[in-house]
């Protein structure tokens, strides 16, 4: 049997429309930074259920991984998706 991978995502969902308005990829080799950040809990080793984020925790994993946030307001979360 094959296992699926889990890959994260930093996502921001338009507080109006509910729908994704920012997606970004969090590459493997800077999870563990990333999860600190989340507050992930222990029991959840792979951090397969979705965090939510304040402004100042998204900002902190835009920085870890490398882009920008956009300005407008958005409620981010570190979300997982099977590949």
């Amino acid at each position: 049997m094959t296992q699926r991978k889990v890959l994260h995502k930093l996502i921001g969902y338009d507080p109006t429309t509910e729908f994704i308005a920012f997606e970004k990829d969090v590459p493997a080799h800077k999870l563990d930074m990333v999860k600190r950040v989340a507050h992930v809990a222990s029991d959840d080793p792979e951090a397969i259920y979705s965090y939510k984020l304040t402004d100042y925790e998204a900002r902190d994993v835009a920085g870890i991984v490398g882009f920008g946030l956009p300005s407008k307001d958005l409620k981010f979360f570190l979300e997982p998706f099977a590949q």
